[in-house]
């Protein structure tokens, strides 16, 4: 049975334990018997949660979508981030993954989002500039909520100017 073990390498090279659970799952694995282990760098948490507030600061930004989260679907099928499932009669339609923490660990999150930038200034801001949404991103890193504003209104300004 796959046990996970959250773990943090220290820099002398060993391992600490990182919670309760962790401890008891490593506890639990059997002594003298070879195990394997696939390391992941998870998700952040905090960064989860933030990159939906930065799509929150897209769908505001634009007026295409209806909500938010048919823009983020679409967005998702537009990336390639999609399952293909076939009807009884034979068309096909796609179905947005997952943006779920466990379904990516941090390198993963990391392609993604590089490829997210562009996508938003292909397609839903277009020539708003990848600088620009990845400054958007890093305002809502550090919580600064007004300079958001003054990116939006900069945003919208220049998508009405198109």
């Amino acid at each position: 049975m796959a046990r996970q073990v959250h773990i943090i390498k220290n820099r002398l090279g060993g391992i600490t334990i990182d919670d309760a659970a962790s401890l008891e799952n490593w506890e639990a694995l059997p002594y003298d018997k070879p195990l394997r282990a696939d390391i992941v760098a998870p998700r952040n948490m905090k960064n989860h949660r933030q990159f939906f507030a930065l799509l929150k600061v897209i769908f505001e930004a634009q007026d295409h979508f209806p909500t938010l989260d048919n823009m983020r679907k679409q967005i998702l099928i537009g990336m390639g981030y999609s399952e293909t499932y076939k009807r009884f009669n034979g068309t096909t339609y796609e179905v947005a993954q997952s943006l779920a923490v466990e379904n990516m660990d941090g390198d993963e999150f990391s392609d993604f989002f590089n490829l997210f930038v562009i996508f938003i200034d292909k397609y839903v801001l277009p020539n708003v500039g990848t600088q620009t949404i990845r400054d958007l991103y890093e305002d809502i890193l550090q919580g600064n909520s007004g300079v958001i504003g003054k990116r939006v209104s900069v945003t919208n300004t220049q998508k009405d100017a198109a």
